[in-house]
């Protein structure tokens, strides 16, 4: 904070200056003004710059999806629908994925994998934690975490007016497969494969812009 002190400081005596001299010409006015404007602008954009720098982090932090508590959740899952009033709890491959809601939160617990099997990021009681240092972003509506090579293995969509997550992407199943939620023309749906197959799988397109740092929170317009 100590460019803003100093930035205020300047534009007040920049001000200051303008007072005292009397009766300046109207260039001296011209330049006065210039200067003030030019300290504020670049006041505000190291502020903001600042702010960024110290809220934004690719290693651990805070997911928060408010939601409505009077209504039952339900999960979208590879095409199924699971609906319960409190709790969800599936396992997708090795690994669980809890979802639930307490004081109108809507609160996550997962692992995400890469195409390897790795784990590489994780999500509990919307604590998330950055293992591998990949590409994620996220909002109050959903989040979205890349492999290496850029590729979306995990999307978590929410629809606030149905109370619904929908749930895209990858596990490791086992030694020799990958569960994989895909979008197909009914909306998504589940396909079981060998790692070694990866090629016939349609890749997600990205709902969120990279790279985060420059881009947290913003989705992709279609």
């Amino acid at each position: 904070m100590i460019f803003f002190t100093i930035s205020l400081i300047c534009t007040f005596l920049l001000g200051v200056i303008g007072t005292v001299i009397k009766e300046p010409s109207n260039s001296v006015k011209i330049v006065i003004v210039l200067l003030m404007i030019v300290t504020c602008l670049y006041t505000w954009v190291e502020y903001r710059n600042s702010l960024h720098i110290e809220n934004y982090s690719k290693t651990a932090g805070k997911l928060y999806f408010p939601v409505n508590s009077k209504k039952d959740i339900t999960l979208n899952f590879g095409g199924n629908k699971m609906i319960s009033p409190n709790k969800v709890s599936n396992q997708i491959g090795n690994d669980n994925f809890d979802i639930w809601i307490e004081d109108n939160q809507l609160y996550l617990k997962l692992t995400v994998r890469d195409f390897n099997g790795d784990i590489i990021f994780y999500i509990n009681g919307n604590d998330w934690k950055n293992i591998s240092g990949q590409e994620f972003n996220f909002d109050e509506n959903g989040i979205e975490v890349l492999d290496s090579k850029g590729r979306v293995v995990l999307q978590l969509d929410y629809n606030s007016a149905e109370n619904t997550i929908t749930h895209y992407g990858l596990s490791y199943y086992g030694t020799n497969n990958i569960l994989w939620n895909g979008k197909d023309s009914s909306g998504n749906s589940s396909t079981i494969i060998n790692p070694n197959n990866l090629d016939s799988l349609t890749p997600l397109e990205p709902i969120f812009k990279y790279p985060t740092e420059n881009y947290r929170g913003k989705r992709v317009i279609h």
